[in-house]
């Protein structure tokens, strides 16, 4: 196996438990698995050249809540290496599961009618936000939206929050439950116990993949993309924070770089960016508020700010889209579940 030169946090369930070894120094995971030390290519020198795969282990169905629990805890403990060749071993074992002809779509059917309905193409999406709007919030719900139900791989590039944070996010959305109740192991109500585990399940083949790498740059970021498209093909791509992205490159010359490789890839990949001034919470955003290289660089430009009504309202602009209509959606921002939810659901 080639020295492993990248670190990938893929989320998948095992029906298996694997023993590990586990140091963790710094920000980052060193680890070895028993038995396989032969395919391990460990640099305790180098962690940020480490990949992360970290298994769901599930342990037998139950009801009682110290069963959840338990798979609760170990989706936080357990933890083996990743390089090209076991991400390749895992889509091998799981190709059963995927659906190369599956939508990419968010989910959220307002919004997909503006979007045309499929992002199946070569498209640069950006998110703008301000701090807190809950842009990390849509890109986890486009994540679970394409990688479970839509059965594609998701590649995620987290610049600013942790994947363990990210996992038990996920966990809380997909099972309606609430967030602080996933961090804290506090499920105790049989409905919520039951909506864990299907959500666990859920999840078991979900080809979700999360890069949370401190100062990843863009060039770092592009090669990953290109060596995980080979393995996975079509996929969708999201950086969650490119202007935190670390490197010497400006967030035009990063949008500039990610535009060429979903041409070249005939990928669609969607960046968030933190907005400030004129795109603040409540400010009314017109397409000419747009920063002038984001608005012609993007393919489609996203906003998201306070609705007109009430806090946990949000409201989803298209502010410029270059295939289908501009124009905008409401959603229930559910703080409790991290996700948004279209209202008539809501």
């Amino acid at each position: 196996m080639p020295p492993i030169d990248t670190k990938i946090v893929l989320l998948a369930i095992s029906a298996t438990l694997n023993a590990a070894f586990i140091l963790k120094l710094g920000f980052n995971f060193f680890f070895v698995r028993i038995g396989d030390s032969n395919e391990t290519n460990l640099d305790i020198t180098g962690g940020d050249k480490m990949y992360g795969l970290l298994n769901f282990k599930i342990l037998k169905d139950t009801t009682a809540a110290k069963g959840v629990k338990k798979k609760l805890e170990r989706n936080r403990k357990i933890i083996e290496d990743l390089g090209i060749g076991k991400i390749s071993r895992w889509f091998n074992k799981h190709s059963n599961v995927l659906d190369p002809d599956g939508k990419i779509n968010s989910g959220f059917p307002g919004l997909d009618e503006l979007l045309g309905n499929d992002l199946d193409s070569s498209q640069l999406i950006t998110l703008l936000g301000p701090a807190s709007s809950g842009k990390t919030t849509l890109l986890l719900d486009v994540t679970r939206q394409n990688a479970i139900r839509n059965k594609r791989p998701v590649m995620y590039f987290s610049m600013g929050t942790k994947s363990s944070t990210l996992i038990d996010r996920l966990i809380s959305a997909e099972a309606f439950v609430d967030a602080i109740k996933i961090k804290r192991n506090d499920i105790n109500e049989e409905d919520e116990l039951a909506r864990v585990r299907e959500s666990l399940n859920a999840l078991s083949n979900a080809p979700i993949f999360i890069d949370d790498l401190l100062h990843l740059s863009s060039e770092m970021a592009v090669q990953r993309i290109r060596d995980f498209y080979k393995i996975a093909g079509k996929c969708v791509v999201l950086i969650d924070g490119l202007d935190l992205m670390g490197g010497s490159k400006t967030i035009t010359s990063n949008l500039q770089g990610l535009r060429k490789l979903s041409i070249e890839l005939n990928l669609p990949i969607i960046v968030s960016i933190t907005s400030s001034g004129k795109l603040s919470f409540r400010h009314r955003v017109h397409v000419e508020d747009i920063p002038d290289a984001i608005g012609r660089i993007s393919d489609i430009v996203l906003m998201i700010q306070e609705g007109e009504d009430e806090l946990p309202i949000r409201q989803v602009s298209v502010l410029k889209n270059r295939e289908g209509r501009c124009g905008y959606v409401e959603l229930y921002h559910d703080t409790k579940r991290v996700s948004f939810q279209s209202i008539e659901r809501a």
